[in-house]
């Protein structure tokens, strides 16, 4: 099996602040790419650490990202990010969760043995880790790093965390 891995997309309708580019066309080319990559490679699975898109519900993105998902065969698997669920809800509709409904992605939740016969765990955004015996790769939206990256921020170190799951062949995080 071969994993392409990717986080942070921050996909929006909206131009970033501070951006001189071509900055739509520079946001899905990039999505484009990895998309085509992972169609070309046989049992590929893209794994996507979580805040795919920028704001939780956004319908215009809605329709170019499920658009672009149509040209591609590829197995989608995602977690959600905070910028991924309205209001911070997992129950709550978003571009995300719809993609999801409509088969175009999956998000993993827990110990995903649809997909993946329980070899990848994904842990969303404020969600905890379950520890199977079973899954090889972790996927997590949380605020790992070797330092704070602010003034009392409040981060997971890193090497510790790498400590305490190492029986994770692969452990792929978002969010920082």
């Amino acid at each position: 099996m071969k994993i392409i891995c990717l986080s942070d997309v921050h996909l929006s309708t909206e131009k970033p602040r501070g951006r001189t580019d071509d900055w739509e066309s520079a946001q899905w080319g990039k999505l484009e790419h990895v998309l085509k990559r992972a169609s070309k490679e046989k049992d590929a699975i893209l794994l996507q650490a979580g805040d795919l898109c920028d704001r939780p519900r956004s319908w215009q993105l809605l329709v170019q990202l499920e658009t672009i998902l149509n040209r591609w065969k590829v197995r989608f698997l995602t977690i959600r990010g905070q910028h991924d669920m309205y209001m911070h809800s997992p129950d709550a509709p978003a571009t995300v969760s719809i993609l999801d409904h409509f088969n175009k992605l999956h998000i993993i939740e827990g110990i995903d043995e649809h997909y993946t016969d329980g070899y990848i765990e994904g842990v969303r955004w404020g969600g905890e880790v379950q520890k199977s015996s079973k899954a090889k790769i972790l996927v997590i939206h949380a605020p790992i790093a070797e330092a704070p990256v602010f003034d009392r921020h409040d981060y997971i170190d890193a090497r510790g965390f790498a400590e305490k799951h190492k029986n994770y062949d692969l452990i792929v995080c978002g969010d920082i």
